[in-house]
């Protein structure tokens, strides 16, 4: 199967962009009709519509600091913002 071949290829090939490999990767899915896998490139492809039907590995909590200063040079860091 050539296509398949050429997306192996692009995964080792540092200078092909994930975008590409992506789209091949689409166009097999749908000639294998593997819709669960369509679904899922054109997901990561074009965003997912709803966070609940976002992946776990695409999910992560955040945590927002600052560090704040005055006109007399003291400093405070990694001040937790709200």
């Amino acid at each position: 199967m050539r296509l398949l071949d050429e997306i192996k290829n692009d995964l080792v090939n540092e200078k092909a962009k994930l975008t590409n490999k992506l789209r091949k990767a689409k166009i097999l899915a749908s000639q294998l009709q593997l819709d669960e896998f369509k679904n899922w490139v054109r997901f990561e492809l074009e965003g997912y519509i709803k966070y609940d039907d976002l992946p776990d590995y695409r999910k992560f909590k955040a945590h927002n600091v600052g560090i704040f200063s005055d006109p007399f040079q003291s400093v405070i860091k990694n001040v937790t913002l709200p």
